[in-house]
């Protein structure tokens, strides 16, 4: 059946990525808040303009 084919590649992407994850050294928060931080460091060197402050960073010293 040619139409199920569509729906069992996400399913093999989603199952490969839980395999990995317990591989991977850091947990997924962390590694969402780097690519978070990436992007701000990314976002303020391309426009300059100043950090929202307390958006999505808790309490750093911000």
């Amino acid at each position: 059946d040619p139409d199920a084919a569509p729906a069992v590649l996400p399913a093999v992407v989603v199952a490969e990525v839980l395999l990995l994850l317990p591989a991977l050294p850091v947990t997924p928060s962390l590694t969402f808040e780097r690519m978070y931080d990436q992007e701000v460091a990314q976002h303020w060197q391309s426009h300059q303009c100043p950090p929202r402050r307390g958006h999505a960073r808790g309490g750093r010293g911000w």
